[in-house]
């Protein structure tokens, strides 16, 4: 899947790439919410990372840019604060498909991304690449 990655730790961001991308993703890396902003208006995402404290725009309001825009488009939250801090929904449409809480085992987020390429119709490989 082509996945962004939203996160304004920028060795975090690599990592995660790096691992997607082993498991055959094809991943783009924003450090701000305009940044993000920048990405989505210059490619397609399948799946975007969001994490919820980066600059400029709130993980949650990039959500609300992005659940506006591109509604296909399966939004993660990834968090460091306590998960019922995170805001889920706004004007009663959700805003995240799934909320998680750093540091995530890779493990979850492999399965996760499997479930979200079934419901989009996407064949993965074995290795998880598509």
């Amino acid at each position: 899947m082509n996945i962004l990655i939203v996160d304004d730790n920028e060795i975090s961001a690599a990592l995660t790439r790096e691992l997607l991308e082993m498991d055959g993703h094809t991943v783009t890396c924003a450090y701000s919410g305009k940044g993000a902003l920048r990405a989505v208006n210059a490619e397609a995402f399948d799946v975007a990372l969001l994490d919820i404290g980066i600059p400029d725009l709130s993980g949650t309001e990039l959500a609300v840019h992005l659940r506006e825009a591109f509604p296909r488009m399966a939004l993660i939250a990834i968090t460091g604060f306590p998960l019922s801090d995170v805001q889920r929904s706004y004007g009663g449409v959700p805003l995240f498909d799934e909320v998680l809480q750093k540091s995530v085992e890779f493990a979850a987020l492999e399965t996760l991304l499997t479930q979200i390429a079934q419901r989009l119709g996407k064949q993965l490989g074995g290795d998880g690449s598509i």
